[in-house]
């Protein structure tokens, strides 16, 4: 677990996809509270993420304590679809490429289920727009935004058909790297 935090930046999409995979395995054996509460998955978060906020923001001043926690608990509640067995279906479906999409992602890596992904709107400016009220720390703000883009290619990378309403959001879905060939318009 503590990889996937630092690798979501580093990783494309379908290797971020693989290691979210590793992530769902591990937690199919060993309990997710205690895996994501021990200490040394803690220390690590908090290690990697003070590296990647200087990084990001050399000028700015480190995450607080509060800060960390606050981004370590949306990140608790986010992941935890992982925690669930996926067992074989006929086809999966989600309605927005979010955290609910992370078991379609996971049928389709363990046992090859096409993943039908539709989006009545775009899940991804719907995020831009809320993480504001969602997080008022400039941290924790930073920090949802790239879980939650991280989260968002990885279900285009891995859905066999998205299909959002119209026409005009195809743009979105463009501009994250989906193919025309796996976009079917819904009318």
């Amino acid at each position: 677990p503590p990889t996937s935090v630092r690798l979501t930046r580093a990783l494309p999409p379908r290797a971020l996809g693989v290691t979210l995979l590793q992530m769902h395995l591990h937690l199919r054996y060993y309990d997710y509270d205690l895996t994501q509460t021990h200490a040394s998955v803690w220390n690590t978060f908090v290690s990697v993420m003070q590296d990647e906020w200087r990084s990001a923001y050399p000028l700015e001043p480190s995450p607080t304590i509060p800060e960390l926690a606050d981004a370590w608990r949306w990140l608790y509640r986010l992941m935890l679809p992982l925690a669930f067995d996926v067992p074989a279906f006929d086809l999966t479906h989600a309605a927005a490429p979010a955290f609910c999409g992370l078991p379609g992602v996971m049928a389709k890596l363990r046992h090859h289920t096409p993943y039908l992904l539709t989006e009545q709107s775009v899940y991804l400016r719907d995020q831009y727009l809320m993480i504001e009220r969602l997080a008022p720390a400039p941290f924790v703000r930073w920090f949802l935004a790239r879980l939650i883009n991280a989260v968002v290619d990885v279900n285009y990378a891995f859905a066999d058909q998205i299909s959002p309403v119209c026409q005009y959001n195809t743009r979105w879905l463009r501009w994250r790297g989906v193919e025309d060939s796996r976009i079917r318009i819904i009318y």
